[in-house]
């Protein structure tokens, strides 16, 4: 018997379904955001911080890029790294996205709050995946490990 057919349940790594947005969940997420807000210089420089505790409820972790809009008289796009999250249903959920209203270029006021953008917002266009993040790992429950183990009684 191999490692694997041995430990299997050790060597794989399984990972939990992404939720879809819920009552119970927004109110944890609003948690989030009333936890992250509370610092100094929120929401700049917040979205990492963001995307990590949304990840710790489940949510699928997303690295890109936000567009604020094109430059005057190069019409180029204008971008900035950032951090968000998604539901199971590809809900983006942003808690720092207030952050670009700085930008001259967006031309519109992102509200600030918990952010959750479906794909009829505008603003969904905004969101470039550049890295979607492995969902939190599902560890082995003590029965998933020890029913791979034989009891033996020593002594007497």
């Amino acid at each position: 018997m191999n490692l694997k057919e041995r430990w299997g349940v050790l060597t794989e790594v399984k990972t939990a379904p992404v939720p879809k947005l819920t009552p119970e969940l927004m109110i944890k997420i609003n948690a989030v955001y009333e936890k992250l807000s509370s610092r100094k210089g929120f929401p700049t420089n917040y979205c990492g911080p963001a995307m990590q505790e949304l990840r710790r409820l489940g949510f699928q972790g997303i690295r890109g890029f936000f567009q604020v809009g094109r430059s005057g008289d190069l019409d180029l796009l204008l971008d900035h790294s950032h951090d968000w999250a998604e539901d199971a249903g590809g809900k983006i959920i942003d808690l720092t996205a207030a952050q670009y209203n700085r930008e001259k270029s967006l031309g519109a006021v992102i509200p600030s709050g918990v952010l959750i953008i479906d794909k009829e917002n505008p603003l969904y266009e905004r969101y470039i995946i550049l890295e979607r993040l492995p969902t939190r790992p599902l560890f082995p429950t003590p029965k998933d490990v020890f029913s791979k183990w034989k009891v033996v009684l020593l002594g007497g």
